[in-house]
């Protein structure tokens, strides 16, 4: 037997010596220390904790050596602990609805056994459930997460780390406060009080958990010396490990390499990804088949999801050297396309309602100046131009096409026209029949024109 499972063996045996029964009759498969708790020490770097008490349960999260956990019961080779600072569980967001800020969840009324499912900071697993939760019971949102809340994981959610990198520091109880589970260093003085961590919370407390490196109270010094059972060492026993589980440990550091970079390079547009590179990694992985089952799974999935994306990069590199050689071929047509429409431009013919050389009036009219559109070879008045626009009259002394309607004063005896449409044009046009007008100055007319040739 391991040198850790010997110090909670011995430390049973010393409980039951001072005659404190440490449990009731149960499975020894799966050993509840309800009488005792512990306030325990991870002993290595990168130890998983996992959703079950197997290597076949996905890992949920890693801790180091010098982290502090809280150790609540044992099955088999496994030290059964509260969840650890930073994790979190997910239950379907259409049998919870918010309340308050939002911060806090209600199981809706008529919602019986709601599945609470342990969530991995690690990979996508999201299949242990870890309990049930009924109508009314309040839970602690942490956020979103598809289909599911975030939530604090309620009191009776529990968590497991291999017993070889446990070792136990100082008795403590975990107290069921109203759903609040809280962890109180315990009283040498005072009998350990029977407590019941699985206990459901109450539907008018959210469930949370006092951790150790929130409670004070709990922070490692030195053990007294009868805090720790002796295993004839002053220092935590080292774990001892098989070469089996070196390889294990090798593939999955390996794993852990790929899967940050695997998340990395997902952020970058596919065609910037190297999707050859994850495929032989992942590939290495799968055939060596070193992983516990949890991240074989994923490393199959991942790989699947790659070869996807090879299949999508290939398509999408095909139709970039389609796109570019039509788009090489097309240049000519462009120019060619450019040069047409220039063309088309430059002999479209455009139609105005009068035109002229615009300049002020001396006649007034409801108020205000008339301007007029004048022959410029004579000077005399096309038409009167009734408008302030100070965008027509900033035009004064250029010669203009005006778009617009044409109204006669009886009384007068002249038309004026208001501009819709105003904008400089060369008089040669009218000559060359690329621009027509209604009301056209009679030097610009075609028989004017041909007159002064003759």
């Amino acid at each position: 037997m391991r040198r850790s499972s010997a110090v909670l063996v011995s430390c049973l045996f010393l409980l039951t010596a001072s005659g404190i029964s440490p449990v009731h009759a149960q499975d020894a498969a799966d050993l509840e220390m309800a009488e005792f708790q512990f306030s325990s020490v991870i002993t290595a770097d990168n130890v998983y904790v996992r959703s079950g008490a197997s290597e076949s349960d996905y890992p949920v999260i890693k801790l180091n050596k010098g982290d502090i956990v809280i150790a609540v019961g044992r099955k088999f080779d496994w030290v059964k602990i509260l969840p650890p600072e930073n994790t979190y569980c997910l239950v379907g967001k259409a049998w919870v609805e918010k309340r308050g800020d939002g911060s806090i969840g209600r199981v809706r009324d008529g919602s019986n056994n709601v599945n609470v499912r342990i969530a991995s900071n690690l990979n996508n697993m999201i299949t242990k459930v870890a309990m049930q939760l009924h109508s009314g019971t309040d839970v602690k949102i942490l956020g979103e997460q598809d289909e599911y809340f975030k939530i604090a994981p309620p009191a009776g959610t529990f968590m497991w780390v291999h017993q070889k990198f446990v070792e136990p520091v100082k008795r403590v109880e975990v107290i069921n406060n109203n759903g609040q589970l809280e962890v109180r260093p315990l009283d040498p003085n005072k009998p350990p009080t029977q407590a019941n961590v699985s206990t459901p919370t109450t539907p008018d407390k959210p469930a949370s958990v006092v951790t150790p490196n929130n409670a004070a109270p709990l922070t490692l010094n030195p053990p007294p010396a009868d805090s720790i059972p002796s295993n004839g060492s002053s220092s935590p026993a080292s774990p001892t490990t098989a070469p089996a589980q070196t390889t294990i440990s090798s593939a999955e550091k390996e794993f852990d390499t790929l899967e940050t970079r695997f998340n990395e390079l997902s952020k970058l547009p596919l065609e910037q990804q190297p999707v050859d590179e994850l495929l032989v990694g992942y590939e290495k992985l799968v055939a060596d088949k070193q992983l516990p089952e949890s991240m074989l799974r994923m490393a199959e999935f991942r790989l699947k999801g790659l070869k996807i994306r090879k299949e999508a990069l290939i398509q999408y590199e095909e139709t970039k050297k389609l796109r570019d050689r039509l788009a090489e071929q097309a240049k000519p047509l462009e120019a060619e396309g450019s040069e047409i429409a220039q063309r088309l431009e430059e002999n479209r013919i455009r139609q105005f309602t009068a035109v002229g050389t615009l300049r002020p009036s001396a006649l007034p009219f409801g108020g205000k100046t008339l301007y007029r559109l004048t022959d410029p070879a004579t000077g005399r008045t096309v038409v009167y131009v009734n408008s302030d626009d100070p965008n027509v009259l900033k035009l004064e002394g250029l010669f203009i096409g005006i778009r617009g309607e044409v109204t006669e004063d009886s009384v007068r005896r002249i038309k004026f026209i208001r501009p819709n449409e105003v904008q400089p044009i060369d008089p040669s046009t009218l000559l060359k029949g690329t621009v027509t007008s209604t009301l056209t100055p009679p030097s610009l007319l075609p028989s004017s024109a041909s007159s002064r040739q003759e």
